[in-house]
């Protein structure tokens, strides 16, 4: 069995659809694209696209990328500047 990994930051819009921005893009790029095909992002959920093909929230991410050796930090003494808030995964985690 393979371990997951996370592949790229994706968005999940209030009606379901879910799109994607190949990394190292990071979350306001989907922003930049939603608004271009005039998409509404009230109530949408910003998360990660894993290997295993699946929308996942920062949350779970956050594990994926643990279990993954994905993290470019020592969780234990992050830096000030990258980790905005413990167990939840930003794209400035992973590359």
């Amino acid at each position: 069995m393979t371990l997951e990994s996370i592949l790229c930051v994706t968005m999940r819009l209030q009606d379901g659809r879910t799109f994607s921005v190949a990394g190292p893009a990071r979350h306001p790029s989907l922003f930049l694209v939603a608004q271009r095909n005039e998409w509404s992002t009230a109530g949408a959920t910003q998360g990660f696209l894993t290997s295993g093909r699946r929308f996942v929230d920062r949350a779970e991410a956050f594990s994926i990328a643990l279990a993954a050796g994905q993290i470019l930090y020592d969780v234990n003494n992050p830096p000030q500047s990258i980790a905005p808030t413990p167990g939840m995964l930003y794209s400035e985690d992973v590359w």
